[in-house]
């Protein structure tokens, strides 16, 4: 006991620092024990997580939950209604600004045509019926622009005379230019405010003239065409409202009117002219099917030239050879049966894409895919002469079309030279003879059609009233045609499903064009 008491002594003097040590050294036993645990702890956890993150790392990131999918859903379908609701308002109006012609086909016939379905047939009655009367309804479009004629006659009382491709006194005289009784013109007082070419009027005739019963799709094509042109005539009488004669008319001459086929062909070859090729919204480099801008033959089968779908050889006013077929260019590839032979002179190069690039025919026609289900863009060319300073009213007349038309390129043809006697240009660029510009500077118009022979002076023409500002106009531009409403068929076209990344726009946005009345729905 007395060996301890030193011990306890020294404790007991010490006990402050004995004390602080034993805490120090638990404190360090209980540090290290509670660390070690919690790192323990946290690389287990951590590496589950991150095992967790490495699993659904190939997931697209924030992918939405059922109720975010819901919602998607129903706006997307409440967007599809207001756009098929807009569908059929459009093609509603489209339709009733479009009359169908019962004065000459009879409202038999339009009850017929307004139910037709994709390869469905009209009866034959009916194919003759349009045949044989369609052409009865051409003398209203010279009476709707107020053509210019002799003061005795009506508006489109010459209708065949000009389908004859002459008026009275007026003859063929050698080397192709036109003659008649001198000072025969002069005599005769004229009425109207526009001329209108009448080799392109005549060419117009000729779309809807058959050797032969025609089909079905060529009926509905070629009433489809008769829609269009009259949209192209409204837009000129709209530009000519108020005028009294051809001195104070907007528009004085329609040198040529062309829609689908032909108008892809005139816009390439300006396109040529002005080494344009390949640019957005043109029609690029070179035809489809290899064709460097010529387009196909005529119609096989002995069909003629001028079927729906552009007549091939009414650029050089050639007639198609008697009997046989007309030849078959590069974009019309031999093979098929005759029926497809016909229907792909129809529609190829009828109507164009998003792109401005013209569709070749498909087998499946009328099933062939277009950009858009709901409407078809078909390219047009208009070839005038106008007062240059009524252009931009012209231009708004198109985008009021009751069928929407939205420019292209305005192209203001420059003449030079004098005019010749039988009105042709020295220059002006390609396509249709425009006249020349006077001593005045004047626009000088041609007299006669624009395949190069005129009509003589005094030879029954009518005297031109044209001013210093009149001049050859082209607008090259797309004609919106509206399908009939098919809720199956809304947002299916080729551009609407795939559109590629920097393509262009559609022409036309939501509120786009006016129709072809109850034409059959395309794909």
């Amino acid at each position: 006991m007395d060996k301890l008491k030193p011990i306890i002594a020294a404790v007991k003097k010490y006990h402050f620092w004995v004390i602080c040590g034993a805490m120090l050294l638990t404190a360090l036993v209980c540090w290290w024990l509670a660390t070690s645990g919690l790192a323990g702890q946290f690389q287990t956890l951590k590496s589950k997580i991150d095992g967790d993150f490495n699993g659904v790392a190939g997931i697209q990131p924030g992918h939405p939950n059922q109720n975010k999918i819901d919602e998607i859903n129903k706006r997307d379908s409440s967007l599809k209604q207001i756009v098929f609701d807009a569908w059929e308002i459009l093609y509603g109006e489209q339709k009733q600004k479009n009359p169908f012609p019962t004065d000459v086909l009879g409202e038999d016939f339009q009850r017929q045509f307004e139910n037709l379905r994709p390869q469905e047939e009209l009866a034959r009655r009916y194919r003759e019926r349009y045949q044989n009367y369609i052409k009865d309804h051409f003398p209203k479009l010279l009476q709707r622009i107020n053509v210019r004629r002799p003061v005795e006659e009506k508006p489109g009382e010459d209708a065949a005379k000009v389908a004859g491709g002459l008026r009275p006194g007026v003859g063929m005289m050698p080397g192709g230019e036109m003659g008649g009784i001198p000072g025969a013109a002069a005599e005769v007082e004229w009425t109207g405010v526009i001329d209108w070419n009448e080799n392109d009027y005549a060419r117009l005739l000729a779309r809807f003239e058959w050797q032969q019963t025609p089909s079905t799709q060529a009926v509905v094509l070629a009433q489809e065409d008769l829609w269009v042109y009259e949209a192209l005539l409204r837009v000129i009488k709209n530009s000519n409202e108020g005028a009294t004669n051809q001195n104070n008319a907007s528009v004085k001459r329609i040198e040529a009117l062309e829609i689908g086929r032909d108008a892809v062909t005139a816009w390439k070859s300006t396109e040529n002219v002005l080494g344009l090729q390949g640019q957005q919204g043109g029609l690029g480099g070179g035809m489809p099917g290899g064709m460097p801008g010529g387009m196909p033959g005529g119609m096989p089968g002995g069909m003629p030239g001028g079927m729906p779908g552009g007549n091939p050889n009414a650029m050089s006013g050639a007639m198609p050879p008697p009997g046989g077929e007309m030849g078959m260019g590069p974009g019309a590839a031999a093979g098929g049966t005759p029926e497809e032979q016909i229907i792909r002179q129809l529609v190829e190069f009828r109507y164009i894409d998003d792109k401005g690039q013209p569709l070749p025919f498909q087998p499946q026609y009328p099933y062939a895919t277009q950009p858009y289900a709901e409407f078809k863009m078909m390219p047009i060319r208009m070839s005038l002469v106008m007062d240059q300073r009524k252009i931009p009213m012209l231009l708004v007349e198109c985008a009021n079309s009751n069928m929407p038309i939205e420019v292209r390129r305005v192209r203001l043809l420059k003449t030079q030279g004098p005019a010749s006697v039988s009105g042709t240009m020295a220059g002006g660029g390609a396509g249709y003879g425009m006249g020349g510009m006077d001593m005045r500077g004047a626009y000088s118009p041609p007299r006669g059609g624009p395949m190069g022979g005129g009509i003589a002076p005094g030879a029954g023409s009518p005297p031109q009233e044209t001013g210093q500002f009149d001049m050859p106009v082209e607008i090259h531009a797309v004609i919106y045609i509206y399908n009939p409403p098919d809720r199956d068929k809304l947002g299916t076209g080729a551009a609407s499903t795939a559109q590629p990344a920097g393509a262009a726009d559609p022409a036309a946005p939501a509120g786009l064009p006016p129709p072809t009345p109850a034409a059959p729905p395309e794909g």
